[in-house]
């Protein structure tokens, strides 16, 4: 047992002396990594940078989009099994009692003409008074012959009417505008830049007032940005600010209409997330389709 020990003791002795070897190594890296880094973190700590806040107006889907072949056979399979093992419901009990009930009626009634009596009794006109369910379904089959179901496809998909929210009613649909910038025009999500006292999520809320109107309504999920998004201006017009970044926030489209009252916006687009290529620039367009998504 002794000499397990004092084995097990050098064994111990020599794994702390790899282990303390190992870890000087690891400072030693570490030190001169956060030596390069600060360097580099120093020639850019003074630098400045406006802070923006920007809005992604999202219209969810209106009706459930088209089911796939396979998605249909599965449906019809949970059917198959669900009808299988379902037990006979409320309706179904009323239809069965109403049989016995009809049929007891029609024996009272039979019984009664081969007596000659041709007297109708209180049950045979309770039978005439009563709503049965095969009323109903007569009822119910004649509404629906006078009901008919809406299209997938809208007029606005017709026209192919960029700014009607009645288009890709089975898709998302996210509202982009076209920004008056100096000379040019660009499209971008609405946006503003944050003002001081202000928080970013007011930001936002104030830049959907000022670039769609009072009318639009929409509800900022969270009050965290969901992405983010930096630039840096022209040389030419750089002062002290080097560049914008852009923090980016989520909202659902309650109700209401853009209504163009901003000067500086010239028009809307309600596009989905694969059409969003069209309209913006490419390195915009990828950072924020990182975080849309398309249910």
């Amino acid at each position: 047992m002794g000499g397990r020990r004092v084995e097990y003791r050098m064994k111990r002795s020599r794994l702390r002396k790899m282990g303390e070897g190992a870890w000087g190594s690891i400072q030693k890296s570490a030190l001169r990594t956060t030596s390069t880094v600060g360097t580099d973190s120093n020639s850019t700590a003074n630098e400045r940078w406006d802070l923006v806040s920007a809005v992604c107006v999202e219209r969810r889907p209106v009706i459930g989009r088209e089911k796939t072949e396979l998605e249909q056979q599965v449906e019809q399979i949970f059917r198959d099994i669900e009808f299988e093992r379902s037990l006979v419901c409320d309706y179904e009990k009323r239809q069965k009692s109403e049989e016995k009930y009809l049929a007891a009626q029609e024996m009272k009634k039979q019984e009664r003409i081969k007596k000659g009596l041709q007297e109708v009794d209180e049950e045979e006109e309770a039978v005439h008074r009563r709503i049965l369910s095969s009323d109903l379904e007569k009822a119910w089959a004649k509404e629906l012959a006078f009901f008919t179901p809406a299209g997938r496809l809208t007029d606005a998909d017709a026209r192919n009417d960029l700014q009607s929210l009645e288009r890709k009613l089975d898709r998302s649909l996210f509202l982009i505008l076209q920004h008056k910038i100096d000379n040019t025009t660009k499209w971008l999500f609405p946006y503003s830049a944050v003002k001081r006292n202000e928080d970013m999520k007011q930001a936002a809320g104030r830049a959907l007032g000022a670039s769609c109107g009072p009318n639009l309504q929409a509800v900022i999920i969270g009050n965290a940005p969901c992405g983010f998004f930096k630039f840096k201006y022209p040389k030419e017009l750089r002062s002290d600010i080097v560049g914008a970044k852009v923090f980016f926030f989520h909202a659902f489209f309650s109700g209401g209409q853009f209504s163009q009252e901003n000067p500086d916006v010239t028009d809307y687009r309600w596009v989905t997330k694969d059409e969003l290529k069209d309209f913006l620039q490419p390195r915009y367009c990828n950072r924020v389709s990182r975080f849309l998504m398309d249910i």
